[in-house]
């Protein structure tokens, strides 16, 4: 792999404390109420390059990840619509 920073390309749970979500993107939330699944379409910032002379842009690698919740146990709002507006993780 050309960045030695991205060292997989598949995490799981157990790797979830090794990992920053902040400012990650959330672009999509699917919820499967028949599974017990939420599924997060998101963008994973993986690494943030600064620039050598200070004051100029920096540039971030981010990756497309799908994030799958199992056995999710909740209820919906009394009107049964959820709306969703565009997210970011922030902590």
């Amino acid at each position: 792999m050309a960045n030695d920073y991205l060292k997989r390309l598949v995490w799981d749970q157990n790797d979830i404390e090794d990992m920053n979500w902040k400012e990650c993107r959330i672009f999509a939330v699917a919820i499967h109420s028949d599974t017990f699944e939420v599924i997060f379409d998101a963008e994973y910032i993986y690494e943030a390059i600064y620039p050598e002379v200070s004051g100029q842009p920096f540039t971030i690698r981010r990756a497309p990840v799908t994030m799958v919740f199992e056995n999710v146990i909740g209820s919906a709002p009394a009107s049964g619509r959820c709306y969703l507006y565009p997210a970011v993780i922030t902590n």
